[in-house]
């Protein structure tokens, strides 16, 4: 499910490709001692998260380490699983490329993670050394965009929101969203010195020319740390593009709503995944009236029922004292810890990786609590993990004010 899209928003991960298998190389399993099952007792699991959790790209992980503790400590209270408590230990990267991998055998090796959840932009440095370990990998979504994921190989990691399918052709929702948009002339946007965000701009635009959408403005121009996108704008605007889609970070597409606005341009967005509150509070929210948010989870918005439980687990177990949290890292956190809770109840009292993968390979129907579509999370023939039962699906909310609106409540679907 939307392998693609949801690998946008770590596009940065892509200049440390090569670095990654050098690493990963040098590295030995201390996984488990004979006999024994790494992290787990007759009386707890640890379960490892590895997280961007401060430095330059903390901004796009917020809240996950919460929405990860919050959906133990909710499963703790209820006696855990199969007697066994939960207990959660983090990584933290900093952010830096560099650490991913020290961090990452930390959490194996001296906090004897069973199983770690990830959610960093750099875990294609990390999957080699964990598959070696025997140690399996859980996302809510795959941030890293590597090669790890869409590989028939690597049948130790669990990506909870779908497949990432090795085939293109994934973007059916999003030509349906743009035609709803009335969206005929397209401008796409992506950081050039990543080649996974380049190769997704080159399918979106095949895609949307193939349904008689013209792409009249490519740019894939934009610089890892690129906060001026004037001259972006005023190319976009001359095109004469009336929507465009962005393949790069939240703060660089703040910053493009910002110069279009400037240049006086009215060409409306439909950005990729980027659930935030910060594109409803000021200044950005007077520039991106009637831009239009995909994402992969129902939202307060879409599914109070659904939704609300984040937020009111976080209040409960954290500390948490506002509203229903408008951060996608709450989500993924929350669903790579449910992910996992849904792993240690198929297996069992006899917890090894093996009972623990092969549950989550039987699951059929994997929907976070409500909270996505159905997802298959079986071996498939066209990837590591089969598709959403309703195939490529994201819902759509428009900015209106300082709220987001439903589009329509259910998802555009490939």
């Amino acid at each position: 499910m939307l392998s693609q899209v949801r690998r946008q928003v770590a596009v940065l991960m892509a200049t440390v490709a090569a670095f990654s298998l050098g690493l990963s190389g040098l590295v030995t399993s201390s996984a488990s001692a004979a006999g024994t099952t790494q992290g787990v007792t007759s009386k707890s699991v640890t379960l490892g998260l590895l997280v961007n959790l401060t430095g330059s790209l903390a901004s796009s992980f917020s809240g996950t380490a919460m929405g990860a503790q919050a959906r133990i400590d909710e499963q703790n209270a209820k006696g855990g699983v199969d007697g066994r408590k939960i207990k959660l230990v983090i990584g933290d990267d900093q952010s830096l490329p560099t650490d991913s991998l020290s961090v990452t055998q930390s959490l194996v090796q001296e906090k004897h993670a069973f199983a770690v959840m990830e959610e960093t932009a750099f875990f294609a440095l990390d999957y080699k050394y964990l598959e070696q370990a025997g140690i399996p990998g859980i996302a809510g979504q795959p941030y890293d965009g590597g090669p790890e994921w869409p590989s028939k190989s690597t049948t130790d990691l669990v990506d909870a929101a779908g497949s990432q399918s090795v085939t293109s052709g994934n973007y059916g929702w999003l030509i349906k969203m743009l035609k709803t948009e009335h969206c005929t002339k397209l401008a796409t946007v992506a950081n050039g010195a990543s080649a996974a965000g380049v190769q997704y701009a080159n399918e979106i635009k095949q895609e949307a020319e193939a349904a008689g959408i013209q792409d009249v403005d490519e740019d894939n121009s934009l610089g890892f740390t690129q906060t001026d996108l004037t001259p972006n704008a005023t190319t976009m605007k001359n095109s004469g593009a009336n929507c465009w889609v962005g393949i790069t970070a939240a703060f660089a597409e703040e910053a493009l709503l910002t110069a279009l606005q400037q240049q006086g341009a009215n060409v409306k967005g439909v950005l990729l995944g980027n659930y935030s509150a910060s594109f409803l509070q000021p200044p950005v929210n007077s520039d991106d009236q009637g831009m239009v948010t995909s994402f992969w989870y129902k939202t307060p918005e879409i599914d109070p029922s659904a939704a609300n439980q984040i937020g009111a687990a976080e209040r409960k177990y954290t500390g948490y004292t506002g509203t229903t949290p408008l951060t996608t890292g709450s989500y993924f956190g929350w669903i790579a810890a449910d992910a996992a809770i849904t792993g240690l109840e198929a297996a069992g009292k006899n917890l090894t990786a093996t009972s623990f993968l092969n549950g989550l390979h039987k699951t059929k129907a994997y929907t976070a609590g409500g909270l996505q579509a159905p997802v298959n999370l079986a071996v498939s023939k066209q990837g590591t993990y089969a598709t959403s039962t309703a195939g490529s699906c994201m819902y759509a909310l428009k900015v209106v004010g300082t709220k987001y609106v439903p589009v329509t409540k259910k998802p555009f679907c490939s």
